[in-house]
């Protein structure tokens, strides 16, 4: 019997979900990227996302639920909502077991105000995986994001952002 450890397994199906979501909007003229800890992970960052989380534009928020969504996977329907530290077009699904945000027009709430998020969208990169380009958010905008919110939640990757910045020096 072969064992898989439980991280290992939900990195590969994590990544096995990010990419059959990027094939499925190959043909898709609906800007997006992956942002936090999968834009991290998918950027060989040691961490372990416990959902998809993929950025773009509020009307992109609605096209992405249209074309992802499957018989009996919608969690949250696209709509606009805040909680006083974040503001997006948000919904739900999931995919493969895996939890996948939809996040539209997102804005944080900082120590200076609300801030957009367009400037990662429009400033997207690209990595290959399984012969995939997939776009995810460029780890200077998560850098600076992590630092930002000063959330205890966020300690380890603000960490693992640091080290790596420090390495690249």
């Amino acid at each position: 019997m072969i064992s898989l450890d439980l991280q290992e397994y939900n990195r590969t199906q994590h990544e096995n979900t990010v990419v059959n979501i990027a094939r499925r909007l190959s043909n898709s003229n609906v800007p997006y990227c992956f942002i936090k800890s999968s834009s991290l992970a998918l950027q060989r960052l040691p961490v372990s996302p416990n959902d998809i989380d993929i950025l773009t534009t509020a009307e992109g928020a609605y096209d992405l639920q249209r074309a992802l969504q499957q018989r009996g996977n919608l969690v949250k329907e696209v709509q606009y909502s805040t909680d006083g530290m974040f503001g997006s077009y948000f919904g739900k699904l999931n995919l493969n077991g895996v939890q996948v945000e939809i996040i539209g027009e997102f804005t944080e709430k900082h120590s200076k105000g609300w801030k957009s998020n367009k400037k990662v969208l429009e400033e997207r990169v690209f990595v290959d995986k399984n012969g995939c380009l997939i776009p995810v958010s460029r780890l200077e905008h998560e850098r600076q994001s992590y630092h930002e919110l000063k959330r205890e939640k966020d300690t380890l990757k603000k960490a693992r952002l640091q080290e790596m910045f420090s390495l690249r020096i």
